[in-house]
């Protein structure tokens, strides 16, 4: 079924007018799915409550395109294009309570389940793994792991019940979806989709992987992994 339950229609910040409200760039839900975490294209981050249909807070957190979100618990970890991860408390004053910068510019972010390490995907292929101290805003913070594939790391999703593996999906280019030890630093293994994959999701109950696809067929396949192999499923098109 297609049905519209519901939709937040941005207002403008004081003085600013409805046409130069900037566009959405990412989304990322809170872990209690109450708020709404929008990034825009001029480095604002904005929080929703989803049932009242109210902006909370805007927090002018980059100069530029935010291109990532993730929550750690009450910390909200954004990224940009020009290679900034912010760290923010939304219940702060002043929210911006951590900071690292990486090489590149970042199209994917995310916490792993337990809050214990943070991994960024860079434009250029880099996986990056980072421990879960984020205080101090610091230009000199490095990550403790890193890991290189051909194209962009558009895609990534930590795998529930497997701690430190780590799936990533590649862009056109490349189409190879990956799993990652980042403890040892190496590919476990890899499927090659002929597809740009755009993102990923396990499905703990069912230990499924579900990878979402642009071009060329756009579609939605499902996988099973058993070391040492990845296999499909089911796929759906359209």
């Amino acid at each position: 079924t297609r049905a519209l339950v519901g939709y937040l229609g941005q207002s403008p910040q004081p003085g600013r007018s409805r046409l130069q409200t900037p566009s959405i760039s990412c989304l990322c839900w809170s872990k209690d799915g109450r708020a709404l975490c929008i990034g825009t294209r001029r480095g604002e981050v904005q929080l929703w409550d989803v049932e009242r249909k109210q902006n909370m807070r805007y927090l002018p957190s980059h100069l530029s395109v935010v291109r990532a979100l993730s929550w750690k618990q009450q910390l909200l970890s954004s990224g940009s294009v020009l290679g900034r991860i912010h760290h923010l408390d939304p219940r702060d004053p002043a929210p911006l309570v951590g900071a690292a910068v990486q090489k590149d510019g970042i199209c994917s972010l995310q916490w792993s389940p337990g809050d214990d390490w943070l991994a960024s995907g860079s434009t250029e292929g880099l996986l990056c793994i980072w421990d879960s101290d984020v205080a101090g805003v610091t230009r000199s913070r490095q990550p403790i792991t890193t890991m290189k594939q051909p194209s962009a790391v558009k895609a990534m999703a930590w795998c529930p019940w497997q701690r430190k593996m780590i799936a990533t999906g590649g862009g056109w280019k490349d189409g190879e979806l990956r799993i990652w030890d980042t403890e040892s630093k190496t590919c476990v293994t890899s499927a090659n989709t002929n597809s740009q994959i755009c993102s990923l999701r396990w499905a703990e109950e069912k230990r499924y992987l579900v990878t979402g696809h642009g071009l060329p067929q756009h579609q939605v396949t499902c996988w099973t992994w058993e070391l040492p192999s990845l296999s499909p499923i089911y796929q759906l098109t359209g």
